[in-house]
């Protein structure tokens, strides 16, 4: 049954961002906009609280390595094999780019086939932020969709993955 939301949501028109006063800056270019971000289950990531779309058209690894450089979060498109994210990580590692703020997107319709991505690529490539893990749900609001997808997904939790809770 569809419920209706009464809470208080923020959208666009709450976000403002001003330096502190009383900090004696010279130029704009002197604000230091990176901040601590504090997920759900207490995994913390510091960045400039900005990603990109995970749409295939800008989920790409030319896209991701500049805003990884410049400290924002990446989301990959959920087509990339776990060989070439594999070849992303390893580019990224040689080129000393952090890749704490990488986000695997992963979909419902193949989802078994996601999770065995991720667990490939923490396998292969010893690559234990996968656990950053977006996942693409158009239709999350169907309860069908909530089901399959938390019962999938704390199956891979259970393998000893520190911050799947449901």
């Amino acid at each position: 049954m569809t419920q209706i939301l009464h809470e208080t949501y923020l959208d666009y028109s709450d976000i403002l961002i001003r330096p502190k006063m009383g900090i004696n800056l010279n130029s704009r270019k002197d604000v230091n906009l990176q901040r601590v971000f504090k997920f759900k289950h207490g995994q913390t990531r510091t960045g400039l609280g900005i990603f990109n779309a995970n749409m295939a058209t800008v989920g790409n690894f030319a896209i991701s390595k500049q805003l990884l450089i410049k400290g924002m979060f990446a989301t990959l498109h959920k087509h990339y094999t776990a060989d070439e994210i594999g070849e992303f990580i390893n580019s990224c590692r040689q080129s000393n780019v952090p890749l704490d703020n990488v986000f695997i997107t992963i979909g419902l319709k193949n989802i078994d086939n996601d999770i065995k991505k991720l667990k490939d690529l923490e396998s292969k490539y010893h690559w234990v932020e996968s656990r950053n893990i977006c996942i693409e749900a158009p239709n999350f609001y169907i309860q069908k969709a909530l089901g399959a997808c938390s019962q999938r997904i704390s199956r891979f939790c259970d393998n000893g993955w520190k911050y799947c809770q449901w």
